[in-house]
Parts: C-alpha cells; structure tokens; sequence
C-alpha cells in the first residue's frame, strides 16, 4: 500500500478513536424524542418530585435538548420505579452533564434496560458534573445495561459526588471501562458510602478497567462495600 495513503489512514483511525466519546455523546440527544416517552414534572421551589420512569426521562430530555443542568435544582424520587417496557436515556451527557442534585430517598429503580452499544458514559447518570449529587438511589439486580465503554451502575463518568446508593445491575462494555458503581471517577469525583451487589455481573470486552465499585479511578472512593442480599 502507498505510504501516503496508509499514512492518512492511520490518521483518521486516530482521530477517530481521540473523538469518538463526543461524537457519540452529541447524538444520543435524539433518543426518545421521536416517541415521546415522557412526562413534564412542574417543580415547587425547585425541586421536582419525580413517581416514573416517564416523569425521569423528561428530565433527561431537558438536559439533552434544552442543555438544562438542573444546577441548584433537586429530583426527589417519592418512590420505587418500574422501568418495564420503557425507554431510557441516561441523565447528563458529554457536553451537559447533569449539576443538580438527586435524591432517590431509598427507592428503588427496577426493570431499566439501557441498551447503547455504541456510546460512552452510560449510567443511570451518564454524566454526573462537578456541581451533581446522586443519593440514596439504589440500581435493582433486574437492570441491564450495555455500552460501548465507560459504564457504571450508577453513573457513568463522575465529577460530582455520588453517596449512599447501590446498585446490582448486571454491566456489560463492548469495549473497556466497568464499575459497578460508576465506570470513571474522576480527579473531582467523589464515591462514598455505597454498595454493590457481590454476585452481580460486570464484564467487558477487552477485559480491562472491570472493577467491583469503579472501572477508572483517579479521584476519591471511601467506605465503599458488597452486600449478598438484596430485594431485586
């Protein structure tokens, strides 16, 4: 082959795997618009008080289409979830990651299948930011989620703080990067206080970055542990 040629190739292979987190990050916008699989929740004070899995999407859509943080704001989860048959788009992405804060109040999310392939940053919260707080929120054995890399059971890329959840989801990256809590912690994240089911599943790909609570940690985890027993 042409040294010119090949030369060019291996540039945009390059450049393609340098990119690739923020290409997939700007189309997963458009996931459930087409269906409109939500419910808009009017917020008192600021603080939207969240009963489904439809009432959950709208505030992932408001951050994907609208590039609503929710900074200062709080989700207050009133109770469990059963996420059967619907559509979900993780909350936060690459260019608006979620910055409010939510409070699960030790409710359960059960049933939530996230099937993305194709994309980093993968979670309940795909993409938790320097200002976002998840909380007492705990991921039921009955979820499943798959993604490209960069995948957690709670979040998938953190900058903010995430304590006092759980999560027993089975995990599966085509590529690399697996948490069971959150797939990449970062130099800002924190991860405190939270547990993981002992006997979930969590795998990879390439075999690598697979860890118990973190894939890929460079920030801060404490007082982390697993538990055998849990309801879902």
């Amino acid at each position: 082959m042409n040294k010119k040629i090949l030369s060019k190739l291996l540039g945009l292979i390059i450049l393609n795997f340098i990119f690739a987190p923020m290409a997939f990050a700007s189309n997963m916008k458009n996931f459930i618009c087409s269906d409109s699989a939500f419910t808009e929740v009017i917020p008192v004070d600021y603080v939207y008080f969240v009963r489904n899995i439809r009432e959950l999407n709208w505030i992932s859509y408001r951050v994907s289409e609208y590039h609503d943080n929710f900074q200062g704001c709080t989700i207050e989860i009133v109770n469990n979830i059963d996420a059967q048959d619907e559509d979900f788009m993780p909350i936060g992405t690459y260019y608006t990651p979620f910055q409010g804060t939510i409070n699960g109040n030790g409710h359960w999310i059960k049933n939530l299948k996230l099937n993305f392939p194709q994309y980093y940053g993968i979670g309940f919260v795909g993409y938790l930011g320097y200002y976002g707080v998840v909380a007492n929120i705990n991921i039921a054995s009955s979820c499943d989620f798959i993604a490209y890399g960069t995948l957690g059971g709670v979040v998938g890329w953190n900058s903010g703080r995430v304590y006092h959840c759980s999560s027993s989801a089975r995990l599966f990256a085509i590529c690399d990067i697996v948490g069971g809590l959150v797939g990449h912690n970062d130099f800002y994240g924190t991860v405190e206080n939270c547990e993981v089911g002992a006997l979930s599943e969590r795998r990879s790909g390439y075999g690598r970055n697979v860890g118990t609570f973190i894939g890929e940690n460079y920030g801060k985890k404490r007082k982390c542990k697993t538990f055998l027993i849990y309801p879902w």
